[in-house]
């Protein structure tokens, strides 16, 4: 096996074993953005979702050439479509806020709190009224935010296997530059021992993956990646003793 296709075979291995962690993520409700909404839905002046009932809404984005179109609550300020040079002072001009951009909408509850998201694309199923629409806002919001945790989880876990697999491939190298030093075998070199290596993890890279499903603990699959990885190397050099051919 080349080094690069036993490098490709290592990185594949890292990534399969995130799979207990995405596959275990569970979305969070955050208490303080359903609040933030449900104060939107009080505030929010009545002929909002009327007024964007107006224009076609296809494909995730409103369809208009119409921009700053502004409707003034007691307590909030709407607008549909604000131009690009205007975005910054209706931001900075009011506390309580909603844009509506063609994809996007912001609230802004204060100056400090702000809530982004991506329209949904169900959104036309959501107009029959205020309340129907800001909740489908509110659960846009929730899930992108929770699409972005899962991705930070799965990168951090990721890369964390990543780290603790390249460290464990370190220490096998130099073990067995030791034993080669002692013609305990003759086939020492950084392109046959990662090859073993890839080879060798195959069977606890599986069965590392199959206990994270019952716990997601990079803490218990590295051991067992690794563990198993020096047994079967160990099995392979009883068999073989590690006698270098070209079929390696």
């Amino acid at each position: 096996m080349t080094w690069w296709k036993s490098i490709l075979v290592m990185v594949g291995w890292s990534i399969i074993m995130t799979w207990p962690f995405a596959s275990s993520f569970e979305p969070v409700e955050d208490g303080t953005v359903n609040n933030a909404f449900e104060e939107l839905q009080t505030v929010i002046p009545e002929e909002t979702v009327s007024e964007l009932s107006n224009f076609n809404y296809d494909n995730g984005a409103f369809q208009s050439d119409q921009a700053d179109i502004i409707i003034d609550g007691d307590e909030l300020q709407v607008v549909i479509f604000p131009s690009a040079d205007n975005l910054d002072g209706y931001l900075k001009g009011s506390d309580k806020l909603l844009l509506i951009l063609p994809d996007q909408f912001v609230y802004q509850t204060d100056q400090n709190t702000r809530y982004t998201a991506n329209l949904p694309l169900d959104l036309n199923d959501h107009m029959a009224d205020n309340a129907t629409f800001i909740e489908s806002l509110r659960v846009s919001y929730q899930t992108e935010v929770n699409t972005q945790s899962k991705q930070i989880l799965v990168m951090t876990r990721q890369l964390t296997i990543f780290i603790l697999g390249l460290g464990g491939l370190m220490i096998i190298v130099s073990r067995l530059n030791i034993l080669q030093k002692h013609k305990f075998h003759d086939l020492f070199s950084f392109q046959y021992c990662l090859g073993m290596v890839a080879t060798a993890m195959g069977l606890p890279a599986i069965i590392a993956i199959i206990v994270g499903f019952y716990t997601t603990s990079v803490n218990v699959m590295i051991p067992i990646l690794w563990g198993g990885t020096i047994i079967m190397l160990y099995i392979s050099y009883r068999q073989t003793k590690f006698i270098r051919t070209d079929t390696i």
